[in-house]
């Protein structure tokens, strides 16, 4: 059995939560044949799983934006839950909380935020980032400013 723990902010990522939903339900449908039925085949189908793989399961809690809850969030999935793995929420401070936890307890993480200090295999050895980090993003932002010729850029929050 895999359980996969999953820490978001509820109140801003309605976008992720769905996403989460919706890879749940679709991965449900490897396991649970009246859901596969109901809803069709797999998006994305899983081949040759684990010969001893019966049933995943996802656990999401709630860490508000905030590095605090996404400890306490990480330590509940982790210690309670048993969780196979972690995949964190988008803000940095909840990102590098929870990956300090998951590389103490030897858990992989899956981190949502491009922070560069992710990027650190001492300090993070268990977390997988799924975007470049920051510092690439500023370079291709300047290089696509500077190819367009633009004059002038407005930053926003």
């Amino acid at each position: 059995n895999l359980k996969v723990g999953v820490t978001l902010t509820f109140i801003y990522d309605y976008n992720f939560i769905i996403t989460v939903i919706m890879a749940h339900l679709d991965l449900m449908k490897h396991f649970n044949s009246t859901i596969r039925e109901r809803f069709g085949d797999p998006i994305l189908p899983i081949e040759n799983p684990h010969a001893n793989l019966s049933t995943m399961e996802v656990i999401t809690r709630e860490c508000g934006a905030n590095a605090v809850n996404a400890m306490i969030a990480s330590q509940d999935l982790i210690l309670n839950h048993r969780v196979n793995a972690i995949a964190g929420d988008f803000y940095f401070g909840s990102c590098e909380s929870a990956g300090g936890l998951a590389a103490a307890n030897q858990v992989p993480h899956i981190a949502m935020c491009v922070g560069d200090t992710l990027g650190d295999r001492v300090r993070y050895p268990y977390t997988f980032r799924n975007g470049a980090p920051m510092g690439l993003a500023y370079d291709f932002m300047w290089q696509y400013m500077q190819f367009f010729k633009f004059r002038s850029a407005i930053p926003t929050p």
